[in-house]
């Protein structure tokens, strides 16, 4: 197939280009730079020298993608193409991102599909989020769902894939960017590395954390491992177009207490939690600077959203498996991935706060 795709180097983005590209298909990427150059720069950094990986210098935030007319000519002669997959996407969920999430989600998906048209590619597959059925609780859920409605009432022949919240690989833990489940543990690592500094504490060292994380007691976390998100999106972006939307989610998904309580201890941090009044003394700072960064995940942690995937185990028929059950082992993988590389960051969160206090 000859499928052109942005978000390319995203987390889900990244794995799915290298299995497309190891399923035999030809990928036409657009990724920003300054230039072509650069552009091809971050793609072979990405994954080295491919034949059939060719790199586009674009933005979706921009008039058709940032393509000039004649190079969309040109696209349009050149390739039978097969597919649009559009995978880019703001993922930041506070209210202050509100205007980005809007230009990057709802504006760049308007952009791809005139790109579409221009260039002549029949279809869209379109990588959203199964949290779209959240009540719309935020910016990203928002713009997700107003980039959905967009693609129904484009007339594009249209296949939707909602993805629940997406963690490490099941085997090594590896992800490249760190939101969801990592996003909001987050915090808690920072703190707890913190208070080990402070007391002169061994990195294996339990740090007690009596912090109040207000959760529902019978909510669930719908997570699904990144390897097996992206072979049912690789095994379903070669089918044809569906309107009914797939749920790419967990049957099974672990209860929200336990994903809590699992991550805060392989962080080495006992002492989280679920009842009582909020921490004081001692704690009252770490109380307060962790509520204030997890406080949108909110919608995720105190309401209980339950999905079906019976549309995708039918479209895929034999083709589709179970996720790995989300057990200890799993999360172990994730988390030891997360904290060697410090989720991902330079500047600590808690550091980000207490500059703007």
């Amino acid at each position: 197939m000859n499928i052109f795709m942005t978000g390319s180097l995203g987390a889900i983005g990244s794995p799915l280009l290298k299995r497309l590209l190891f399923d035999g298909h030809e990928v036409w990427c657009l990724v920003r730079g300054t230039n072509e150059e650069d552009a091809s720069k971050r793609m072979r950094e990405l994954i080295g020298f491919n034949p059939k990986c060719h790199v586009i210098r674009g933005d979706i935030t921009e008039h058709l993608c940032g393509i000039s007319n004649q190079t969309a000519t040109e696209l349009r002669k050149k390739v039978k193409w097969d597919v649009m997959l559009h995978a880019a996407a703001f993922l930041k969920m506070e209210e202050k991102y509100a205007e980005q999430a809007s230009k990057t989600n709802v504006i760049g998906t308007s952009n791809v599909t005139s790109l579409m048209t221009m260039v002549g590619i029949p279809r869209i597959f379109y990588v959203s989020t199964a949290y779209v059925e959240n009540g719309e609780s935020n910016s990203y859920e928002r713009t997700k769902a107003l980039a959905e409605a967009l693609i129904r009432n484009s007339g594009h022949p249209h296949t939707t894939a909602r993805t629940s919240i997406v963690i490490g690989d099941s085997i090594t833990g590896e992800i490249s960017r760190y939101h969801g489940m990592t996003g909001f543990f987050l915090p808690f690592h920072e703190m707890a590395m913190r208070f080990r500094e402070k007391l002169e504490l061994k990195e294996s060292d339990d740090v007690e954390l009596p912090v109040l994380v207000e959760s529902s007691k019978m909510s669930r976390l719908n997570l699904i491992p990144l390897d097996w998100t992206v072979d049912m999106l690789a095994k379903l972006v070669v089918k044809p177009a569906n309107p009914n939307p797939f749920h790419i989610i967990h049957p099974s998904p672990p209860f929200t207490r336990w994903v809590i309580r699992t991550g805060t201890r392989l962080l080495g941090i006992s002492g989280i939690r679920f009842d009582g009044p909020m921490a004081t003394g001692d704690y009252k700072m770490a109380q307060r600077m962790i509520s204030g960064v997890i406080r949108v995940f909110d919608p995720y942690v105190r309401r209980d959203v339950s999905f079906c995937n019976e549309h995708l185990q039918a479209w895929l028929g034999a083709d589709y498996v179970d996720p790995p059950e989300i057990d200890e082992v799993l999360m172990e993988r994730c988390f030891a991935f997360a904290i060697a590389h410090n989720f991902g960051r330079e500047q600590t969160s808690i550091e980000r706060i207490a500059e703007m206090a």
